[in-house]
């Protein structure tokens, strides 16, 4: 056994494995905190690392207070016969299900915020031309600002700054072969 270990051919093939071993587990230490800071400021808003951003409201709660206000229009939707509630209730059902998994496949999520818009917009379009009581005008307007607000909030959130900046740092060879080996997940833009 000692004759092993002594043999160049073996320690060679020890010190490219170890040197390959430390630079993985150092990318996961050093990288590995960086993106798990950004993909975690998407759900929990500040994070003391980025103090420029104080005050600002998480994309995932901002996408949870959109999804409420398409609820209440969804209601109003229905008392006024409003009959193509489908797609809306299900790009509804699609980013909470997506958000209650703590998703980082920011694509699909994406394109659910994009239907979620599209179809809210065709809905209160269909309820500004629909005649409403004083207290769903009311609902319907408070519902319209809610969204607003939060579209706004979402679009001009840092989360894609952070998340811009990190892949800018870190999208090349070889660093996302050995993210991809260290199991880093590299924030996605949410766009």
């Amino acid at each position: 056994m000692k004759k092993f270990f002594l043999n160049s051919t073996v320690a060679w093939i020890l010190t490219v494995a170890l040197c390959i071993a430390s630079v993985v587990l150092n990318t996961r230490i050093r990288l590995g905190k960086s993106c798990d800071e950004v993909n975690s400021f998407f759900y929990t808003g500040n994070e003391e690392h980025y103090t420029a951003v104080n005050g600002e409201s998480p994309v995932a709660s901002e996408l949870r207070k959109l999804c409420d206000a398409a609820d209440s229009l969804s209601l109003l939707g229905i008392r006024t016969d409003y009959d193509d509630l489908e797609d809306l209730s299900d790009a509804v059902s699609d980013i909470r299900e997506e958000l209650r998994g703590r998703t980082l496949d920011f694509d699909d999520l994406y394109e659910d915020y994009e239907e979620l818009l599209q179809e809210t917009f065709r809905l209160e379009s269909a309820l500004a031309r629909a005649e409403l009581s004083e207290e769903e005008s009311a609902s319907y307007y408070e519902a319209q600002h809610a969204a607003a607000e939060a579209k706004t909030a979402i679009d001009g959130s840092s989360y894609n700054k952070l998340a811009a900046t990190i892949r800018q740092k870190h999208q090349h060879f070889p660093i996302t072969v050995i993210a991809a080996l260290s199991g880093i997940h590299i924030p996605e833009l949410f766009a």
